[in-house]
């Protein structure tokens, strides 16, 4: 015990020589302090000495205090001093225009959404897209921003040219030196292929975007986005005027249909004339003792609509 007491005190005392060398006054004056107490001849005198001390409990909670305190004086690092630049990338990330490297990985990130291949890096990418570290030679921050395109797992990736050199593309990062005063002093593009990982120091020499992608495949696919859009608007807006009242289950859907095509058309003449049929039904009904629920429902809901329509 005695030995790693005099080791960890040599090591104490040079490193409170070392921060009063670089200035560092008051937590070098600390840390020889500990480190002196911790010596066991003197530590040992001091029990003699100084009742308290020979509380075993008060004499480590002294220790433990002392290096707290020498802590809280002791130098920041020199990336700490720097600081993070992650949200100087980040703001260049989701506003700049003209950077030809991160444009590319917007695109795929946005075709690759029609197929099914979400990527959250440009909507979140604090959320483990960025890692950063600090260069001390060249005083900058390096920091990686990797969208982490998962192309292995994906189940449609038709769209990516397999080109016959380099293959198909599976991942692409950007690196960025930013210095002190925010400004970006290097840009890297990292693009890995199939058969083949390749880096550009310059943003003229990477590829373009149509390099990536089989145009027709990607044609194609956009417009059968523009179809599914359009059905669905128009189920929407279905469902938005016509509703999904219990009566219309007593219906045929065509009558649902051609209702609703009536209010679109806001053919006041024709919805009248399914009104009339509808209390004609229902006066059918009753002059025979049966239920017309279903036909009072319906001329309702027509005359309502035709209310909204300004049919009156």
């Amino acid at each position: 015990m005695k030995i790693a007491k005099y080791i960890l005190s040599i090591f104490l005392i040079m490193g409170g020589f070392g921060f009063i060398a670089k200035g560092d006054f008051i937590a070098g004056l600390l840390t020889l302090i500990l480190g002196g107490i911790l010596l066991p001849p003197v530590s040992e005198k001091i029990k003699e000495q100084v009742i308290l001390f020979q509380n075993k409990k008060i004499r480590y909670s002294i220790y433990i205090g002392l290096l707290l305190i020498a802590g809280v004086f002791m130098p920041k690092s020199d990336a700490e001093v720097f600081g993070s630049k992650e949200d100087v990338l980040i703001n260049y990330i989701k506003n700049n225009k003209n950077d030809k490297s991160l444009q590319n990985i917007k695109n795929l990130a946005e075709i690759g959404s029609m197929f099914g291949n979400n990527n959250y890096a440009l909507r979140h990418p604090k959320q483990g897209y960025i890692s950063e570290q600090y260069d001390s030679i060249k005083k900058v921050a390096v920091l990686t921003f990797n969208p982490k395109f998962d192309y292995n797992g994906s189940d449609d990736i038709s769209y990516l040219k397999d080109d016959a050199k380099n293959g198909k593309i599976k991942g692409y990062a950007l690196q960025y030196e930013i210095d002190e005063d925010d400004s970006i002093t290097l840009k890297k593009t990292t693009i890995t292929y199939a058969k083949i990982i390749k880096e550009f120091m310059t943003i003229n020499d990477v590829p373009s975007f149509e390099t990536f992608v089989d145009e027709a495949t990607v044609k194609h696919r956009k417009e059968e986005v523009i179809k599914e859009e359009k059905i669905a608007n128009e189920r929407r807006k279905f469902n938005e005027i016509m509703g999904n009242d219990e009566f219309w289950n007593k219906y045929d859907p065509i009558v649902k249909k051609r209702i609703y095509k009536l209010i679109i058309d806001k053919n006041c003449g024709e919805l009248q004339e399914q009104f009339t049929i509808a209390a004609d039904m229902s006066e059918i009904k009753h002059s025979t003792g049966k239920i017309a629920n279903k036909e009072l429902e319906l001329m309702d809901f027509i005359d309502e609509k035709m209310r909204d329509l300004d049919c009156y």
